[in-house]
């Protein structure tokens, strides 16, 4: 009832307007409603960014990512399909997101870990990889090892790495702009 409290809150500043709690609140109320507003519309704040994306789990974390590739026009499919027609999850180095557009067919695994994603974590996803033209591996909470980017660059027409910063970058360019 965020319009009704805004309203009590303007009353209260109209009777006594040298009260500074009344506005401070006010304010307060504003950036409650907006991260609200950003919640509903996007999955995600800004605040969410700032804390590394504290309240995600890793399959939060994969839908953030598939709803990321939808704002840049690909068609998404977050999981695996099975043979019955449903979805299976993977939580491991399978192919988290497929993405699709007109030229490219994207296969995106996400790490939702606190430490750098290695070398080996990279070879194991791109071991599952072969139909996708490119795979891009986002690492949501941190980066990847030397040897992680050191494999990606000599392989770029294969491999993407998105460290945590590029993450959050996509984010505010299609999510929270």
């Amino acid at each position: 009832k965020y319009e009704e409290s805004l309203k009590c809150l303007d009353r209260a500043i109209q009777l006594n307007p040298n009260n500074p709690e009344f506005q401070k609140n006010r304010e307060g109320l504003e950036q409650v409603k907006k991260m609200f507003k950003q919640i509903q519309e996007n999955g995600i704040t800004e605040s969410d960014l700032d804390d590394n994306f504290a309240r995600f789990s890793w399959q939060s974390a994969e839908d953030l990512v598939g709803k990321l590739f939808e704002k840049k026009n690909y068609t998404v499919t977050i999981g695996v399909p099975t043979s019955d027609g449903g979805i299976k999850r993977q939580g491991d180095f399978g192919i988290d997101v497929e993405a699709k557009n007109g030229t490219e067919y994207l296969g995106i695994q996400v790490k939702h870990w606190e430490n750098d994603v290695g070398f080996e974590d990279v070879a194991k996803t791109l071991g599952v990889a072969q139909k996708f033209n490119k795979v891009i591996i986002v690492s949501t909470k941190s980066g990847f090892t030397s040897q992680a980017r050191k494999h990606a660059d000599d392989n770029p027409y294969l491999i993407e790495l998105w460290d945590s910063n590029k993450f959050k970058d996509e984010l505010r360019n299609y999510l929270l702009k």
